[in-house]
């Protein structure tokens, strides 16, 4: 099916040992491509069924050949609504349509990891069953807390990426796709290695009401 490749935006971030990250994470796309179609991003017409996972603070991606590389000088405010203390889990929330924002816990697949563990293999944040309609420009931002931070706000939320698609005039058909991303490395800077679960955030941006999310978990993936 031809449909719009949603871009994917990662983690801003400093830019220590840049070089090595984009080469880390361009492996591990590679080796992740059993689950994945390959997609061809010079074609003007793209399968959104493939998945490009990136490294927070790494090189994104492109539409119809354009690529870019995020760095230290773009600023990003942060901008997590601040919700109470509790949080419901994401299996209680999803499959839902996205309006606004919402804040949720979703539990981690293994905690403490040796650093060797943190090398070999990266900790995902996966959410599945992005529906929209190809011709709506539709965009959200993905926020993580240390669960210890439930209280937290615009302050100190982590930004861990976003989703965009660029409308199509020519189409009006449902897309439906899923967004990943790394985010051992931002673990990291919560001091969150330890936690059982996450506090998330989506923050709708653009198209309100408009797009449906199916599911938001957490995996390991060498």
């Amino acid at each position: 099916m031809n449909t719009i490749l949603p871009l994917q935006f990662p983690h801003l971030h400093k830019n220590t040992n840049h070089n090595s990250h984009i080469r880390k994470s361009l492996s591990t796309l590679k080796a992740n491509q059993d689950h994945k179609t390959t997609t061809d991003l010079t074609s003007k017409n793209v399968n959104t069924q493939s998945i490009l996972k990136f490294d927070r603070r790494n090189v994104l991606l492109g539409l119809a050949g354009a690529s870019y590389i995020a760095t230290n000088n773009t600023k990003l405010t942060n901008a997590a609504p601040s919700n109470p203390k509790v949080f419901p889990n994401a299996d209680q929330i999803f499959p839902s349509v996205l309006d606004k924002f919402v804040k949720f816990t979703v539990p981690r697949p293994k905690k403490s990891r040796s650093k060797q563990e943190k090398e070999d293999e990266e900790e995902i944040l996966v959410i599945e069953g992005i529906e929209y309609n190809a011709n709506e420009y539709v965009k959200f931002d993905v926020f993580v807390n240390d669960e210890d931070e439930a209280e937290s706000g615009p302050s100190n939320a982590e930004f861990a990426g976003a989703f965009s698609n660029v409308p199509s005039a020519t189409r009006s058909k449902k897309v439906r796709t899923r967004l990943s991303l790394g985010i051992s490395e931002l673990l990291e800077d919560l001091g969150a290695e330890d936690d059982d679960n996450l506090v998330v955030a989506l923050v709708s941006r653009t198209g309100q009401g408009r797009v449906n999310i199916g599911s938001v978990s957490i995996v390991i993936s060498s």
